[in-house]
């Protein structure tokens, strides 16, 4: 047993001295900060090394941090104060005062849109209610964290919720869903290659504990303690030593059942975890009451002193108080989105109601121009019709123009053609005239021979001018 306490005494000692180089670092950073709002993101750096060593320090800088915030007006750095506020007031068992930073938290977060600190604020709430013992209220907020870290494509946050929500499963006792809910969550943790999880192999263990695979649930109870000692987990490595003790006092090896819930309550009195302190206390004073009544005593002292700090009267008129205080909000809440909701469906009928109005006219202002186009249009068809029949008539005007130009053409083409017989025809007849004369001075003399030569002379010229007159005639037939 000494050399139990002497180990633990030397980790501590190690961690609060690592604790303390990294304190003095941030404190010189404090010093010598430049502006509130960096401050705040220091004075929060500093709260969180101290979550489990000195809760009360956290809560102390915490609060600076969100002063700092408020006083810059930077509701981010407000949402992440109020959030870690939360955390560490859970740490002291305090679970109203946890509620109540969360949910002031997750308001403003909510107000601005901050998507992924009101995912940690719902991760933060499923926490608080699984110690209250409402298990699915915690698991829908741990659902509603995944939707919206898979929403931002966080995907190793969102597998993280798996496990939460196994552990939730566990502590309510349905096995099955815990080792389901577990199983996906170690099988996408091995797929994004995350580190391995103490908390993982310490839940799997109590699921194999209650399910009776004692050597298989002590396996991972192990290998959960040596990882979250390795990573400073205190938390899991006093519920694993807490877990184990619980399944030897089943086994009545009452030994065996002390060694691992003193272990258990040293860590959590060195992180000051009190639920873990008060199931510490509980299982050593069942485990003394047969044979040591004054230790078991002593430990059932413990238990009652924290039980009642923790769930005594006024710790929950508290909760019943800031629960009741949630609801009020929630309820005006949820009447000022109906009646956002009202006005969103007010406005889109307005705007509906308008958009048809403006339908209305373009449909109606559109017909006029139609109208008009078409008037316009049978007006211009008219114009076009008197003008097409216009043109028709001086068609044919052109068309009767041109025939009696081609008939002038063919007509003076004729007379040309014919000009030559008729000058033949009319010289020979002008000939024959004066032959006929002499012929008659002949006959007056008596020269008949004379006569008579005439006479040939002037059947000759009448067969020219027949010949002539022929010609004349066909050329006429040609041209027709």
């Amino acid at each position: 047993m000494r050399a139990l306490i002497v180990i633990i005494i030397t980790f501590f000692f190690q961690q609060c001295f690592c604790q303390s180089k990294n304190v003095d670092s941030l404190r010189y950073q404090l010093d010598t900060a430049q502006g509130d709002l960096n401050r705040a993101h220091i004075l929060l750096d500093i709260a969180w090394t101290y979550q489990y060593s000195n809760p009360d320090s956290a809560i102390n800088y915490g609060n600076r941090s969100l002063a700092a915030a408020k006083k810059v007006g930077n509701s981010k750095a407000e949402v992440k104060a109020l959030n870690s506020l939360g955390y560490f007031s859970r740490n002291l068992g305090d679970l109203p005062k946890g509620l109540e930073y969360e949910f002031d938290a997750l308001q403003i977060a909510q107000s601005n849109h901050y998507l992924n600190d009101e995912a940690d604020c719902f991760v933060a709430l499923g926490f608080l209610y699984v110690d209250l013992a409402n298990y699915s209220s915690a698991i829908n907020y741990y659902r509603a964290a995944s939707k919206i870290f898979n929403q931002l494509k966080n995907y190793n946050q969102s597998t993280y919720t798996l496990r939460y929500i196994g552990a939730a499963y566990s502590t309510n006792n349905q096995l099955d869903s815990a080792l389901y809910y577990l199983e996906r969550f170690y099988t996408k943790s091995q797929a994004l290659k995350l580190p391995e999880d103490a908390d993982l192999f310490m839940l799997l263990g109590d699921v194999q504990f209650q399910l009776g695979n004692h050597s298989l649930g002590f396996g991972f109870l192990q290998k959960s303690i040596r990882l979250s000692k390795k990573d400073n987990f205190y938390r899991t490595t006093a519920s694993a030593y807490n877990i184990i003790a619980k399944f030897y006092k089943e086994l009545n090896q009452t030994d065996s059942c002390i060694y691992y819930a003193q272990n258990g309550l040293a860590v959590a009195q060195e992180i000051g975890f009190k639920q873990k302190i008060i199931e510490s206390c509980e299982i050593l004073s069942r485990a003394y009451e047969p044979f040591d009544i004054k230790k078991s005593f002593y430990y059932r002292k413990i238990y009652d002193s924290i039980n009642e700090e923790l769930y005594g009267r006024q710790k929950i008129q508290a909760l019943q108080k800031t629960l009741s205080e949630q609801q009020e909000q929630q309820r005006k809440d949820e009447l000022q989105k109906i009646a956002y909701q009202n006005q969103v469906k007010e406005y889109s009928l307005l705007t509906g109601l308008g958009i048809i109005l403006i339908i209305a006219f373009l449909l109606y202002n559109n017909n006029r121009h139609k109208r008009k186009a078409n008037l316009l249009l049978q007006h211009e068809k008219e114009k076009v019709e008197s003008t097409l029949s216009d043109l028709k008539s001086t068609q044919t005007q052109l068309i009767q123009s041109e025939k009696m130009a081609s008939l002038g053409e063919l007509t003076a083409g004729i007379a040309h053609e014919i000009q030559n017989p008729l000058n033949f025809v009319n010289n020979f007849s002008e000939v024959n005239r004066e032959m006929l004369d002499e012929a008659t001075e002949e006959i007056n003399k008596g020269n008949i021979d004379e006569v008579k030569n005439i006479l040939n002379d002037i059947k000759d010229n009448s067969e020219k001018i027949n010949h002539h007159g022929k010609r004349a005639d066909a050329i006429v037939k040609n041209m027709l």
